[in-house]
């Protein structure tokens, strides 16, 4: 019999009779000392439970109430009660820096069925900055890791949940970990919360809570035939044949009078009531597309001097 199964069926044994005499979870295994009761879940509300912080990495992993530090990435609020637990990517925290948070052990020798759920965030303003969050498994205290699940890039500002079949780990004593690396950019703030390792099917399934999720945008007008003759667009009832590009970062909008953030932005409209403009205040490093409709110059005169066929957009650049 191979080695590696020996030491199966001895951590096995070794399980069932500590069971039998303590009538409970294990207190002690080959490795683990720090059992935890499966079908609890941990919300970090008065600490963080049984999970604790990797001497090896980069960073530690934080329990934080209401929005990180950062603006521009992070939870505005846990996924359930008041506290969850986070990495902060300010520097010096990022680029490339990693943070683990190890789980206690978990025993699983009686299991039929396993899995592990949980609720993440992970969301930067600038989506191509974020870096990676993993879920990985061990069965030899550590030793050697494998991944159970992995998402890599910004996500969607709000709250997303997760289920891991661990069928394959039924059987054995377990452990897992959160290991995250830190995008290009201070944005890269990840965050998990309401954690909790099921066995035989005893799990009750999290629903997804909106945090902060961002306003629904409407599919992108068509544009129109081309326009012939002279066109005039000042936005007082919409954007006219004006349209948003889908693959930008940020939405135009139409206001009229000042715009909502201090210091930046004109007071009124050129002409008219209304205007278009980009607000600023969440959005200063992503890029934001309005889009004309078709013009058809094949048979207009070259603006010169004349201005036969000229076009003048009155524009707006200041900042505080």
């Amino acid at each position: 019999m191979p080695p590696h199964e020996c030491r199966f069926l001895v951590i096995a044994q070794l399980s069932l009779a500590l069971a039998v005499v303590n009538g409970q979870t294990p207190t002690a295994a080959p490795g683990c000392s720090d059992f935890a009761e499966v079908n609890q879940r941990e919300n970090f509300e008065g600490s963080f439970g049984g999970w604790f912080q990797d001497e090896s990495d980069d960073v530690d992993w934080s329990r934080v109430s209401g929005g990180t530090p950062s603006e521009g990435t992070g939870p505005t609020s846990a996924y359930q009660g008041q506290y969850y637990v986070y990495v902060e990517a300010t520097s010096p925290n990022y680029p490339s820096k990693r943070a683990i948070l190890n789980s206690p052990c978990f025993d699983l020798v009686n299991a039929a069925t396993a899995e592990f759920s949980f609720a993440y965030h992970m969301y930067s303003s600038v989506a191509t900055e974020f870096g990676t969050m993993a879920l990985e498994a061990s069965t030899d205290e550590g030793l050697t890791w494998t991944s159970v699940w992995k998402e890599s890039g910004s996500q969607v500002d709000s709250w997303h949940i997760s289920t891991v079949d661990l069928l394959p780990y039924t059987g054995v004593v377990l452990r897992l970990r959160f290991n995250t690396v830190a995008g290009s950019s201070y944005t890269s703030d990840a965050a998990i919360d309401s954690v909790r390792l099921s066995v035989d099917g005893s799990g009750v399934p999290l629903t997804v809570v909106p945090s902060a999720a961002p306003p629904t945008v409407a599919p992108p007008t068509p544009a129109p035939e081309p326009w012939r003759g002279s066109y005039d667009e000042s936005f007082e009832s919409s954007f006219g044949a004006w349209f948003q590009e889908p693959d930008d970062e940020a939405d135009w909008s139409r206001t009229s009078g000042e715009t909502s953030t201090p210091n930046t932005g004109p007071k009124r409209a050129y002409d008219g009531l209304f205007y278009a403009y980009v607000e600023g205040s969440n959005t200063y490093v992503a890029r934001a597309i309005l889009n004309s409709p078709s013009f058809d110059l094949r048979n207009a005169t070259p603006c010169f001097r004349s201005h036969t066929t000229c076009m003048e957009p009155q524009f707006w650049s200041v900042g505080a």
